[in-house]
């Protein structure tokens, strides 16, 4: 029991770094550009760039959005690194450790579906 432990520790570690760096990676590029670009990551479901209604407004509403994305997301798997791999932060109580930041980590995604949800409604 304890390897699968290990195993959805690691897979949660591994989606937490590439969503956290690629939503830092779109956040700065958006931030570059200021226009909108092919990104899986960045439109709602089924929504394409050139039907957007308002591109300005979408970027500045979605931009605080993926910088607190990527942070969050780089932030719990540190810390979930830091816990697991090196010991460090051993005063953190396993209950915290085994469920509470997987669980955190759980909501940053739940949380920004929400926010592309609403996005969709707003900008196409």
């Amino acid at each position: 029991m304890q390897d699968f432990d290990h195993l959805l520790t690691v897979m949660l570690l591994a989606m937490l770094i590439w969503a956290g760096s690629y939503a830092i990676y779109t956040a700065i590029r958006l931030q570059r550009e200021y226009t909108l670009f092919d990104n899986k990551f960045l439109y709602p479901a089924n929504c394409k760039p050139g039907d957007c209604t308002d591109v300005v407004g979408f970027i500045s509403y979605i931009l605080p959005r993926l910088w607190i994305l990527g942070l969050l997301c780089l932030a719990v798997a540190v810390i979930m690194a830091l816990v697991n791999f090196t010991g460090a932060l051993s005063f953190l109580p396993t209950w915290f450790v085994s469920y509470v930041l997987p669980f955190l980590g759980f909501c940053i995604f739940a949380w920004y579906i929400v926010v592309n949800a609403r996005a969709a409604k707003k900008f196409w």
